[in-house]
């Protein structure tokens, strides 16, 4: 079942099932259709100057994509690089004609109709902006736009263009295409959206230059799954993503608040982590708290835990709770070597 359906009453999910297997062919046809059109060279992309790496994903919804853009930036940055990420920016409010330049978490020039002064950064690109200190993240729907508009408004010119959700933007053309499949269920129900959570076929991973099976362990991936991406792209790595939790939490009640893909996931990390239960106050993922909301769930708890682009959404709304917040740690392993083997040399060393 689909995350949308799943949201539907039980008496209108019939209806929905109905009509989602004919749109599902209807999306598959267009997309293999836009598919062929970037593949015959109909449609042309972009290229811009220096390295572009694509981080995507084939099914919709959290993937990982964001840890592991910030792993491959903080590689080239200490390899002596210059990377700059150009990121979609869900919940910024923007227009596709606006877009924003942030570094160090703050709005250093805008495009299009976007003010400089109230611009809002949004969640993901915020928490890359603050952890990346100097990397320009470019904020966008038009990345192309974004690129054009960074490199006549700085003097320095990237080496390296992060592409965050890339693998469905063909508009730039890219020198690695990395696809991130979750271990534990690559294809979801193996259908195309609507009636499942595919982006596109599984064929399209030909196109991908690597594929990087994220939160793997404990048996996944399958060796079914590996056997079936290896028969369209066969450098696959595999990533465990690690939740650190405070090493002495309090006694007593503890609240687990979050905006995020998939938040059960989460709750299970975090229970897993800590050897204990706790409460969640969740909303939407990229959606604001509300602060009575949050407020009434933190009310009595010995401690308040969330991520870090759920505290960078809205710090405010944290610090007015009366409970310690503790903003919770991920970790990437089992991975640097694989990142560090697509990167290459770095465009200084020698041969």
């Amino acid at each position: 079942m689909s995350e949308a359906k799943a949201r539907l009453p039980l008496a209108a999910q019939g209806a929905y099932a109905f009509w989602a297997a004919p749109l599902a062919v209807l999306y598959g046809a267009v997309t293999l259709l836009r598919r062929a059109a970037y593949d015959r060279g109909w449609l042309r992309a972009t290229r811009l100057p220096g390295v572009t790496i694509s981080v995507g994903n084939l099914v919709a919804g959290g993937t990982g994509k964001t840890p592991v853009v910030l792993e491959l930036a903080r590689l080239l940055v200490a390899r002596g690089d210059s990377p700059a990420i150009l990121t979609r920016g869900f919940g910024a409010g923007l227009r596709r004609e606006d877009g924003l330049v942030v570094v160090d978490g703050a709005v250093v020039a805008a495009r299009g109709g976007a003010a400089l002064g109230a611009a809002r950064v949004p969640d993901e690109a915020m928490l890359l902006s603050r952890s990346l200190p100097g990397v320009p993240v470019l904020v966008g729907a038009d990345r192309r736009a974004s690129a054009a508009h960074f490199m006549a408004f700085s003097a320095a010119k990237p080496s390296h263009w992060l592409l965050d959700d890339g693998f469905q933007h063909r508009r730039i053309a890219r020198d690695v295409d990395l696809v991130l499949l979750d271990a534990q269920a690559p294809f979801a129900n193996g259908a195309l959206l609507p009636r499942g959570l595919l982006r596109e076929p599984a064929s399209s991973l030909a196109r991908a230059t690597a594929v990087l099976f994220t939160r793997a362990g404990d048996g996944f991936p399958t060796q079914t799954a590996k056997s079936r991406v290896a028969a369209f792209c066969s450098a696959q790595g595999e990533a465990r993503f690690l939740t650190d939790v405070p090493a002495a939490p309090p006694p007593g009640r503890i609240l687990l608040a979050a905006g995020v893909a998939d938040p059960s996931r989460l709750q299970a990390a975090v229970e897993s982590a800590l050897g204990r239960p706790v409460s969640t106050h969740f909303v939407p993922d990229h959606a604001d708290f509300a602060p009575a909301a949050l407020k009434q769930a933190a009310d009595g708890a010995a401690l308040v835990l969330t991520t870090a682009k759920d505290h960078w959404r809205d710090p405010a709304v944290f610090a007015a709770c009366a409970s310690p917040v503790v903003t919770l740690g991920l970790r990437l392993e089992g991975v640097r070597e694989f990142l560090q083997m697509l990167l290459g040399k770095p465009r200084n060393a020698r041969a």
